[in-house]
């Protein structure tokens, strides 16, 4: 992708098609979490967590989409066209690491809508059950609402999974080869019988 300052097209123009299909999923996301956030918003549910995740969504869809649109295969379409690119937001302490944290906006601002419509739900339990049993059966609800999501999440988002995985791989250093049996000074020595 990025080497110093080579360029491989090849590799760059595979890993936006699969950060532009991540960002509209995660549009796609964000605007079924601000259905549900104003859906339960007009019951009567908690209000303040409720707007801000109406506010997290929102925004998540939005910075999808513009970062879909500002990455289209129409304006970063040759080498010189993304070194230029590259050029442009690179910075020299911190490299690209400042791109790498505006590519996961929409995710996080996905993540923290979802918590804070749970945050609603678990308060708005909490409030309105009357015995022990409506809390349990509540709560049990919730938490299978929850896994359901979190399940669904894990299928769609499966390909990220595994990217950040690939990722942390990367990072991490290399192992250290196996040491030898002979000890330091050994070198050479034959074995004594």
């Amino acid at each position: 992708m990025w080497n110093g300052r080579v360029v491989y097209q090849r590799h760059w123009h595979g890993f936006y098609k699969d950060m532009r299909s991540d960002w509209l999923r995660i549009a796609g996301m964000s605007g079924l979490l601000w259905l549900g956030s104003t859906t339960l918003l007009v019951s009567g549910v908690a209000v303040t967590p409720l707007l801000a995740s109406i506010a997290f969504s929102g925004a998540s869809a939005f910075v999808s989409l513009v970062l879909c649109h500002r990455h289209r295969d129409d304006v970063l379409a040759t080498g010189p066209d993304i070194s230029q690119y590259i050029m442009s937001v690179e910075n020299y302490y911190h490299g690209l690491r400042p791109l790498s944290i505006v590519y996961v906006v929409p995710h996080t601002l996905a993540i923290y809508s979802g918590i804070l419509i749970t945050v609603a739900l678990v308060t708005s339990t909490w409030q309105r059950a009357s015995n022990f049993l409506e809390i349990t059966l509540s709560f049990a609800s919730i938490f299978i609402a929850a896994l359901s999501i979190l399940g669904t999440l894990a299928y769609f988002d499966a390909g990220l999974f595994f990217a950040v995985s690939r990722v942390l791989q990367s990072v991490m250093p290399p192992k250290a080869p196996p040491t030898s049996p002979i000890g330091p000074g050994d070198e050479g020595q034959g074995t004594e019988t």
